[in-house]
């Protein structure tokens, strides 16, 4: 059984195959924007270790400071 399309479909095949022709590498784009998001996703990472550890710094402050006014 063969496919029949409309005109239609046949210009919108026809256009997305002659833009394909012209560039070989179609998926750069999204590459770029997989690689933007890896990026902004190791930076918030980065941030929120900082946080983790600034508040473990800030708890065990706290922590020496309860135990030395106790003893």
């Amino acid at each position: 059984m063969m496919y029949v399309g409309t005109s239609a479909d046949i210009k919108v095949k026809r256009k997305y195959h002659s833009e394909d022709q012209g560039s070989k590498t179609k998926t750069k784009p999204v590459g770029n924007v997989l690689l933007a998001c890896l990026q902004v996703a190791c930076e918030i990472w980065t941030v929120y270790r900082i946080i983790i550890l600034l508040s473990r710094e800030r708890l065990l402050l706290v922590h020496q400071r309860l135990q030395s006014t106790l003893t």
